[in-house]
């Protein structure tokens, strides 16, 4: 498995399901004995978050606030105008589209590997207009053809992703807290690599995955909204801002937990 920085080299193009598709790829040898990414049956409540949602037609239209102005009195000699106060947002969250690794809780050797394929397909549909559940049959055929199409082309255990016209791929390094807000309040949802360990997600069998895959689509004051495909509870799921912010890595070395702090941003092209 390869980390972010070939994640924008050329591949064969190919269209795939009418529409331009782009997808991380881990599909490797975990090393022996790693506890595989389930959902657990008997689980903590889950921390998810109640922000109403955000369609990307939605941020595409928006309208930034309208200033709060205080008029000058009426004088010989007015004051000037004192600066508008803009309104801040708190929180925010994106109506991005959900769909598990795991699409009919089959934890099998392929669905274990496929954080990246979910990844990416909940961003692809959320850009074509896409929102709610992603129809289980649908996305498990999409993972299929996604890890078929990989294999077929001998890039088994690598990290790659196929870019097609209509969308930029754009690898961002050292990103901040605030940077991650602006991509959301942008209608940018952001793609993260983690030491899956070190979320704490207690919906992860025994310690979780080593390294895992999941999109950030909102924020509050103090945690960031995930959709994360390695459980069944990962709608709308939310981690506290310091915890998400440690656990970013990319897969160097087989440790993600002291990889390189990178996120992948997608947009469509104009």
């Amino acid at each position: 498995m390869m980390g972010f920085q070939d994640l924008l080299r050329d591949r064969p193009y190919k269209p795939w399901h009418g529409y331009l598709i782009v997808t991380v790829i881990g599909i490797s040898v975990v090393l022996a004995g790693v506890n595989k990414v389930k959902t657990l049956l008997n689980a903590p409540e889950v921390p998810t978050a109640d922000v109403p949602e955000v369609t990307y037609t939605d941020v595409v239209n928006d309208v930034e606030p309208t200033p709060v102005v205080v008029p000058p009195q009426e004088e010989p000699a007015p004051e000037p105008e004192p600066e508008p106060v803009v309104e801040t947002r708190t929180q925010y969250n994106l109506a991005l589209p959900w769909m598990s690794q795991a699409p009919f809780g089959v934890w099998d050797a392929m669905h274990e590997e496929t954080c990246e394929e979910a990844s990416v397909a909940m961003v692809i549909r959320y850009f074509e207009g896409e929102t709610g559940d992603i129809d289980p049959s649908a996305a498990d055929a999409e993972l299929f053809n996604l890890v078929a199409y990989e294999e077929a082309r001998g890039h088994q255990g690598s990290m790659t992703a196929f870019f097609y016209p209509r969308y930029l791929a754009e690898v961002v390094e050292n990103p901040t807290v605030t940077d991650l807000k602006a991509y959301i309040d942008a209608g940018r949802p952001v793609i993260v690599p983690a030491a899956g360990r070190e979320l704490g997600n207690p919906f992860f069998s025994g310690e979780g995955p080593i390294y895992h895959m999941l999109v950030v689509r909102g924020y509050t004051e103090d945690t960031f909204i995930t959709n994360d495909p390695g459980t069944r509870h990962g709608k709308n799921y939310s981690y506290n801002i310091d915890t998400f912010m440690e656990a970013i890595g990319d897969w160097e070395g087989h440790n993600p937990a002291s990889g390189a702090k990178r996120v992948i941003i997608v947009t469509p092209a104009q």
